[in-house]
């Protein structure tokens, strides 16, 4: 209502000059959480019959809903731990099979009588190997503190 409407309404009721005086009132309601408060939903009730209830059944299946994407999804990061897990382990083995076939060659060329090339075979061969085990792990380090700092930034819903 504005305030014309209220002076109007006052004057009709108290026409005397000393009975004008505005009352206003204010009511500030807040509620928080995915139901309306029960006054409310009693309104929604009265307006539309069965209101409250189709109401309280979309907040059940919007629960439901929610429960579900995050056990989906905790499926779906317990499996890519899996792969990953695993592919680390095919990596190790990898490495550990190219490193013993160098070993082979590297002796076989000492054995020979190469000696030059059986130290720059298996030092190149320790080096690489060293360098992509640690560049691995540093790059693991970060991919783990990025998904970190994503994870928190995600809203929660």
């Amino acid at each position: 209502m504005s305030q014309e409407t209220i002076r109007s309404q006052t004057e009709e009721h108290f026409p005397s000059k000393e009975n004008k005086k505005i009352l206003t009132v204010e009511q500030v309601q807040a509620h928080s959480g995915p139901l309306p408060d029960p006054h409310t939903l009693e309104c929604y009730d009265r307006i539309i019959p069965g209101a409250a209830e189709r109401i309280l059944i979309m907040a059940e299946k919007q629960s439901a809903h929610f429960c579900k994407m995050d056990s989906e999804l905790l499926a779906a990061q317990r499996e890519l731990i899996t792969l990953e897990n695993a592919q680390k382990t095919r990596g190790q083995r990898y490495a550990l099979f190219t490193t013993i076939i160098m070993a082979g060659v590297s002796l076989f060329a000492l054995w020979e009588g190469y000696p030059g090339t059986a130290g720059a075979i298996g030092t190149t061969t320790i080096i690489g190997l060293v360098t992509a085990f640690v560049k691995g792990q540093s790059n693991t380090g970060q991919e783990k503190k990025k998904s970190a700092i994503n994870q928190s930034e995600t809203p929660d819903t």
